[in-house]
């Protein structure tokens, strides 16, 4: 006679049957271990006197030690005695507080040769009485991770130390304006912190003024950057209220972890190599005693005239050569101090006459000239008499005493067919000669 059970079941598809027998055998002892195996994390299992029952692959592999060896004890022979007091401990703390524990802890590996760190978790397991059965546990080694982000935390460390420590003003900063960290060298020329420039909007303030909207708008280009890219050079005012001159440069770095971009911005302070700069063109068209222009600045100036001259009819131009009268005698019965201060004094006298046009220049020696900008003949004899005049009235004071100084001066016109400037500037000295004939301290042109 056929059960109501049987009937039922005889009419399950036989799929479903199939499934439940598959199941029913998986939960079998030999199924479960084999099972239990295939998980790549250590798992072992205690009795309540901390001794070894069961344990897979992946513990045999962690510790370097087989279940053969193990089962039945409690590991003492494997593990160093100080962890083998810690694990104990912490087994009898789990079944007597009857809690599941989580916890870091060190382990010995033979198969790695060395200790490991590993998270473990601690299970107890206990019969109908409340009698502790089993301690199942589980221990994933962390070792490579924890390695992993002990490495990136100081290369970070060495990133932030290399940034901070920097001989080179550096900031880098994210794409929402926060500024994530200033070297000691910004800070230093700047005389801002951190806190007084938390975002690039507090620096672009403080140290652009009127150039902070170019300043704002060359930042905010900056995250498209995929190579490192010159930004130009800016003016940077300090806290102290200085302006340097800052040549910049960008640097995209990888994301952060929340997804923000970053920019590593250098500056290479050129204030000074600026300045050094202007100084050595200033010299290279300066006479250094006298402080007008030299030969070869006057003779630009001169050709330059001549290029307008020719280009426009109407544009007149004269040019003046000044030759101080017995100078040499100076240099010989008083010496080249003397001679040096009726130089400086005359090219000041020069100056005091000169129009914003104007150009004067010392040609070598005691030679001058003067470029007067569209003047003719008789224009340019009335200055050169008055230059003469104002030399005659104001003598050179030198060590207690007056130096009177004369010059004789050759004046010339500037002609559309000149071939070259120096055409104008020949007939000029040869009109100083004949100056110097005449007498000297005199005009001629």
């Amino acid at each position: 006679m056929t059960s109501t059970f049987d009937k039922e079941d005889a009419r399950r598809p036989a799929a479903e049957r199939m499934t439940q027998e598959v199941g029913a055998a998986l939960l079998s002892g030999e199924h479960l271990l084999t099972i239990v195996d295939l998980i790549p994390v250590a798992i072992f299992v205690k009795d309540p006197q901390s001794r070894i029952l069961l344990m897979n692959r992946a513990c045999e592999q962690t510790w370097g030690v087989s279940l053969a060896e193990l089962r039945g004890t409690d590991g003492s022979r494997h593990f160093p005695p100080e962890q083998m007091a810690e694990y104990l401990i912490k087994d009898r703390e789990v079944f007597a507080g009857g809690v599941p524990v989580d916890f870091d802890e060190m382990f010995w590996s033979a198969a790695h040769g060395e200790n490991r760190h590993g998270y473990t978790y601690k299970r107890p397991m206990y019969d109908n009485e409340g009698n502790p059965l089993y301690l199942v546990c589980v221990t994933i080694d962390v070792t490579e991770r924890r390695r992993f982000r002990n490495a990136l935390h100081d290369s970070e460390a060495r990133l932030r130390d290399s940034i901070l420590n920097s001989p080179i003003p550096t900031l880098m900063h994210a794409e929402d304006g926060a500024v994530l960290m200033i070297s000691n060298a910004w800070t230093e020329i700047t005389g801002y912190r951190l806190d007084d420039i938390p975002t690039v909007d507090h620096w672009v303030e403080k140290a652009y003024g009127i150039e902070a909207r170019r300043a704002r708008h060359q930042i905010s280009s900056m995250f498209e950057l995929t190579a490192v890219r010159k930004e130009g050079v800016y003016k940077v005012r300090t806290a102290g209220g200085d302006t340097r001159l800052w040549e910049f440069q960008s640097q995209p770095l990888p994301r952060l972890p929340d997804g923000r971009r970053v920019v590593l911005s250098l500056a290479i302070d050129v204030t000074e190599s600026r300045r050094m700069e202007a100084e050595l063109k200033t010299l290279a068209v300066t006479d250094p005693l006298t402080g007008l222009p030299n030969r070869r600045y006057f003779l630009a100036a001169l050709e330059r005239e001549l290029a307008r001259v020719k280009r426009f009819q109407s544009q007149r131009a004269a040019v003046l050569m000044v030759d101080l009268d017995h100078f040499k005698a100076i240099n010989d019965t008083r010496g080249h101090a003397a001679g040096d201060a009726v130089l400086a004094h005359f090219a000041e006298l020069m100056r005091e006459s000169l129009r914003n046009t104007d150009t004067a220049g010392r040609l070598g020696g005691e030679e001058f000239a003067v470029l007067l900008p569209g003047a003719d003949l008789h224009t340019a004899k009335e200055f050169a008499e008055r230059l003469r005049h104002r030399l005659t009235r104001h003598p050179t004071p030198h060590e207690g005493a007056v130096m009177a100084v004369t010059a004789s001066i050759g004046v010339a016109v500037l002609d559309p067919a000149d071939p070259t400037a120096e055409a104008a500037l020949g007939r000029a000295d040869a009109a100083v000669y004949r100056a110097k004939e005449l007498g000297r301290n005199r005009v001629e042109g």
